[in-house]
């Protein structure tokens, strides 16, 4: 369940960032602050491409995995 929130969020803030609501609106500020953790050390790990940021593809993709993995799991 976790997973798929962060999924949501993360895809949340890619539509944000075309969007433009300010930096102080509430649902800016919520997204933003939810992603980043995730976002932020993948951003640094992946090579600079300009203005194009692929660490929510990075982060969606390695989300899927751990759902893929964790549905495998026997409980």
């Amino acid at each position: 369940m976790l997973t798929f929130i962060l999924m949501i969020a993360i895809v949340g803030r890619s539509v944000l960032s075309w969007v433009n609501l300010g930096n102080e609106h509430p649902l800016v500020v919520i997204v933003y602050r939810t992603t980043e953790p995730i976002l932020g050390p993948i951003r640094r790990l992946l090579p600079n491409t300009g203005a194009l940021d692929l660490s929510p593809l990075a982060a969606l993709v390695c989300l899927i995995l751990i759902r893929y993995i964790v549905g495998k799991i026997p409980v």
